[in-house]
């Protein structure tokens, strides 16, 4: 099976979902492949793909620390005029079989050389496994690899995390403003420009949210503006939870995803720990691990 086919029936299976009632709602990755019908193909391909997806914006995906490619996944508004346009060719291209009998020379219905995108996925195994090892960053674009040294110099470089570099934070106990339990979240921007990027907490036996007035759940998300400066600071409003009642442990986990407005030359690093496990005690939760 080709990439063009993996492509396409990645976006066929969320673009189905999306209409039958579940539209921003993330799927799991072996969901998606096992729905796609692409259990039989090689997983690294189907990863690959998923990532072009994804830095294609066709895709918004969840990312965790030391995963090069989404862990869950959903399709945008552009995703879903891309599913109808392959959709609509392929079925032009049955016609014209029918008609003639043959398709003639082979093409490329998606739009994309079959060759660039291998290059590209070439350029994610190793740019992304290069980058992880040296460095231990979790995301570095691979498609941003011919840029201008002024564009490189002054792109956006966001450091998310739930710690700051004095050990302020995480603090021991979970904190308690009166009302809510709250964590604070650790971010800075030591590039030369704005960054924006979309900040994605899960709560495990628990309900999270950034916003005290909307409702807790289990998946939230918050935009994220981050201005030129080298120091991690506390970002603005915390994020605040609500462990489950019956819970003696709980673990909220950070991750992000690209917005709208995300240069596509940003660098955003997940920086440990971006997991916090605590456990219930006689005045409220004690933070036991984190990863």
């Amino acid at each position: 099976m080709d990439n063009d086919e993996i492509i396409f029936r990645i976006l066929k299976f969320l673009h189905e979902k999306h209409f039958a009632g579940q539209p921003m709602y993330y799927f799991n990755v072996d969901e998606i492949i096992t729905g796609s019908g692409l259990d039989k193909v090689n997983s690294d391909i189907v990863f690959g793909n998923m990532l072009y997806l994804h830095n294609k914006t066709f895709v918004n995906g969840l990312r965790t620390l030391g995963v090069a490619h989404p862990i869950s996944m959903y399709i945008t508004e552009l995703g879903i005029d891309e599913f109808r346009r392959l959709d609509d060719a392929k079925k032009k291209e049955a016609e014209h079989t029918t008609e003639v009998g043959h398709t003639g020379k082979s093409r490329n219905i998606f739009g994309h050389s079959v060759a660039d995108r291998w290059i590209a996925i070439g350029a994610i195994a190793g740019m992304g496994l290069l980058v992880i090892a040296v460095l231990g960053f979790l995301h570095v674009n691979p498609f941003e690899i011919q840029v201008t040294d002024q564009t490189w110099k002054d792109r956006p470089i966001l450091d998310i995390s739930f710690r700051d570099f004095e050990n302020n934070y995480p603090k021991k106990e979970l904190q308690f403003d009166g009302q809510n339990y709250y964590i604070d979240i650790i971010g800075r921007n030591s590039g030369q420009s704005i960054g924006y990027v979309t900040l994605v907490a899960t709560g495990f036996n628990a309900k999270v949210t950034f916003d005290k007035n909307a409702p807790f759940e289990e998946i939230q998300t918050s935009n994220y503006l981050g201005y030129p400066n080298p120091t991690m600071k506390v970002t603005e409003g915390p994020l605040l939870v609500l462990p489950d009642k019956d819970a003696k442990q709980f673990s909220v986990v950070l991750t992000y995803q690209n917005s709208t407005k995300t240069s596509p030359h940003q660098q955003t690093n997940l920086i440990e720990p971006t997991a916090l496990l605590y456990q219930k005690n006689s005045n409220g939760y004690t933070l036991i691990e984190k990863k």
